[in-house]
């Protein structure tokens, strides 16, 4: 559990039926209002996520044990995408459609949003001479994410 006891629901666009329960941010203070994009641990990955509002603490696992509540990982928007009013929308379309929350808020938001981190992979000059080794050997030919990644210097 984390510390603060602030607890967020969360949609995860993920084919997932339900929301998660996330703990705030450990290295920011900024609020987390209804209807930011967060980063979210989901099992082994991580996938963006939309904050729905305060969550309670879940029910104890089967053995009595308090569930981990894991923290959102980053906010990748400064303001809110949608408005608290749009969560009972989004819900009831979940529902009708029988298709996950998040899926359905990805769908509705503007295209392009959820299609990366937000993160830049930038080369350093010590690895932009792994790269072009690392090319040469490997016969890297024009297109390959490397090739670019070589190129520009940066790739999203």
């Amino acid at each position: 559990m984390t510390g603060s006891g602030r607890l967020f629901e969360v949609a995860v666009a993920a084919p997932l039926n339900g929301t998660l329960t996330y703990g705030p941010p450990v290295d920011s203070d900024e609020p987390v209002a209804i209807g930011r994009r967060v980063l979210v641990p989901l099992g082994n990955r991580v996938v963006t996520g939309y904050v729905l509002g305060p969550a309670s603490a879940p029910e104890p696992d089967q053995e009595g044990r308090p569930v981990r509540i894991r923290p959102i990982l980053d906010l990748l928007d400064t303001r809110p995408l949608f408005p608290p009013s749009m969560v009972e929308l989004f819900r009831w379309v979940a529902r009708y459609y029988h298709f996950p929350l998040g899926e359905v808020i990805r769908t509705a938001l503007p295209g392009g949003l959820t299609s990366g981190s937000g993160r830049i992979v930038r080369l350093t000059p010590a690895g932009r001479k792994a790269g072009d080794r690392l090319a040469a050997e490997a016969g890297q030919a024009q297109g390959s994410w490397l090739r670019s990644l070589l190129d520009q210097g940066e790739l999203p």
